[in-house]
């Protein structure tokens, strides 16, 4: 019997530890399984973080395309809005570069070569002065928004009717008020003729680059 007994003793101590080494293995199972569970979390947090960077992309394309297609149309009304100036303008210096034709083609002959009564040759220039004032002045308000070399021309132009304007305007107070037998005052009204004629060649000659660009 003692010998049965140190048998139980002995073989108790190997229980234990096999129990202890099962609860060691044990353990290190629920450490393995707590070591998935968390690879298993970061794997989850990767994929959310991807969707959320891959949605602010698709967002951030969307918002560069509505603004890129906001500025082109921008663009494009910005374009069509300086064509249709452009064209505005063009029509406008059209009318004035006609009008100069008129002052030069008719005005400026019929007040040379005219016979009629000099009191209703005064009333007939009257009302050509102030037209031709108005295209002066068109001309000029023309220039401001007009190209360096389109300006320049519009400005010439403006000062060449002015120059006109007043030859005339000269010719006729001779011709009211000189005496035909007065030879200083026929003399005066020949000379005036001949500055007449030649500022009808400098409004030709500022014409000309005008009616190239209609």
């Amino acid at each position: 019997m003692p010998r049965g007994r140190d048998t139980w003793q002995r073989a108790a101590p190997q229980g234990s530890g096999a129990s202890v080494a099962g609860a060691d293995r044990g353990g290190d199972g629920g450490d393995s399984s707590d070591g998935d569970d968390d690879g298993e979390s970061l794997t989850d947090e990767d994929t959310v973080r991807w969707v959320v960077l891959g949605i602010v992309a698709v967002v951030a394309l969307i918002v560069i395309g509505a603004v890129a297609s906001s500025m082109g149309r921008r663009r494009q009304q910005e374009q069509s809005r300086h064509a249709g100036e452009r064209r505005v303008a063009q029509e406008r210096i059209g009318r004035v570069v006609g009008g100069a034709d008129w002052v030069h083609d008719q005005v400026a002959l019929e007040v040379l070569g005219t016979t009629a009564d000099p009191q209703r040759l005064r009333m007939n220039w009257d009302d050509a002065r102030r037209r031709i004032h108005d295209l002066s002045s068109e001309a000029t308000t023309l220039a401001v928004n007009s190209d360096p070399d389109t300006e320049l021309a519009l400005r010439n132009l403006s000062r060449t009717l002015g120059a006109l304007a007043g030859a005339i305007d000269t010719n006729v107070q001779l011709r009211v008020s000189a005496a035909p037998d007065d030879a200083a005052a026929q003399e005066a009204l020949r000379a005036s003729n001949l500055a007449v004629e030649s500022r009808r060649t400098d409004l030709q000659a500022a014409i000309a680059p005008l009616r190239q660009r209609r």
